[in-house]
Parts: C-alpha cells; structure tokens; sequence
C-alpha cells in the first residue's frame, strides 16, 4: 500500500477543513474523557471517605 503524502499542491479547501474538525473532534473527545476521569476518581474519593 502506497501512501499518497507527496504532493500535496492538489489538496482542496474541503479535505484541508476535514482534517482540520477531525483533529478538533478528537480533542474535546480526549478532554472529555479527561473531565469523566476527574469526575470518577472523586467519587471514588467520597465512597472512600464515606466508608
């Protein structure tokens, strides 16, 4: 399989912005996950100190 990364004069403005919300998407998801893992560990937390 070739990949095709050499010349990228031909790109057009469409495939540019793609990639461009895709990188976007993928870090709100990476700081979501964040956000729920904070989120997670103190509950954790209370139950702990709860006990």
């Amino acid at each position: 399989m070739r990949l095709m990364f050499e010349d990228h004069s031909n790109v057009n403005e469409d495939d540019a912005n793609r990639v461009r919300v895709v990188g976007d998407l993928d870090r709100s998801n990476q700081e979501l996950n964040c956000q729920r893992r904070t989120q997670h560990q103190r509950v954790k937390a209370q139950q702990i100190q709860n006990e």
